[in-house]
């Protein structure tokens, strides 16, 4: 089944329902090689279940990793991968090159503010350039319990039910923003730090809490134009881009959903028979 509103962290709640325990570390902003970039990096842990879940949970991963290679246009990688302890790295980018940093700035709203990829509910971003500075801010919502809300839960069993709710108060990641800057004019919600032209800002997220937080930052110039602009660049003053949304949970979505639920269960339950 192809899906166009397929939300990892979503997905991963789910597979969490039936597994051990996992981090998602979502990473997203412009390089100093004017690249706008999103990636997605789950470290799952499955010591706590049996080989044969392991293989299942692996499998469905995989699934999902194939789909943003083949339909939404990452890079993929798995590492660290030992199937008999349940460790494994995965690791999903998205980069796209950009002419200037107007245009990687650009190109990155554009990014999140695509509901098949972007981990925000809310993104807010500015650009403003003069002749001897540039200015960037962003300001964004992880808001994981409202996704989860309009999933209609309660139509699934309930100790599926259950399952989920554990899942999903336990997981947990960090989210990382750069953008072009050699200052921070201000920061929200994470530890800032700046390093060769480049500001980045980290914060904890919680699924079961909303996490709010914003970089604003500038990037001095010599006079001669703003680092790798144009003219007509310079003079420009770009538009706000606010973007919002709440997936709403249809049909399509929720069929993914148990299908995944129902086939990790079965091969549970099977793994249970043959252990008895």
């Amino acid at each position: 089944m192809k899906l166009k509103k397929l939300l990892i962290l979503l997905i991963m709640i789910m597979l969490l329902a039936f597994t051990g325990c996992a981090k998602v570390n979502i990473e997203t902003g412009v390089d100093r090689d004017c690249n706008a970039f999103l990636t997605y990096v789950i470290d799952v842990d499955l010591t706590s279940v049996s080989s044969g879940q392991i293989l299942s949970t692996m499998s469905s991963l995989d699934d999902m990793m194939d789909h943003y290679k083949n339909e939404l246009g990452f890079e993929v990688s798995k590492s660290n991968t030992d199937v008999a302890s349940g460790a494994c790295r995965y690791e999903m980018t998205k980069t796209i090159p950009g002419d200037n940093y107007e245009d990687a700035f650009n190109t990155l709203q554009k990014m999140l503010t695509d509901e098949s990829i972007t981990p925000f509910m809310q993104v807010d971003m500015t650009s403003k350039a003069t002749a001897y500075q540039q200015l960037y801010s962003f300001a964004g919502e992880l808001d994981f319990e409202t996704i989860y809300k309009t999933t209609n839960i309660e139509s699934f069993p309930k100790d599926l039910q259950d399952s989920i709710r554990q899942s999903f108060e336990a997981g947990e990641g960090t989210v990382t923003i750069s953008l072009p800057g050699n200052e921070i004019e201000a920061s929200t919600g994470g530890e800032a730090s700046t390093d060769h032209g480049s500001a980045s800002l980290k914060a904890p997220f919680s699924f079961n809490q909303k996490t709010s937080l914003s970089l604003s930052t500038r990037l001095s110039t010599d006079g001669d134009g703003a680092v790798n602009q144009t003219m007509e660049s310079i003079l420009q003053d770009f538009q706000i881009s606010t973007y919002s949304w709440i997936v709403i949970g249809g049909l399509g979505f929720i069929a993914f959903i148990v299908g995944i639920a129902l086939h990790l269960r079965k091969n549970k339950r099977k793994n249970n028979d043959h252990s008895i």
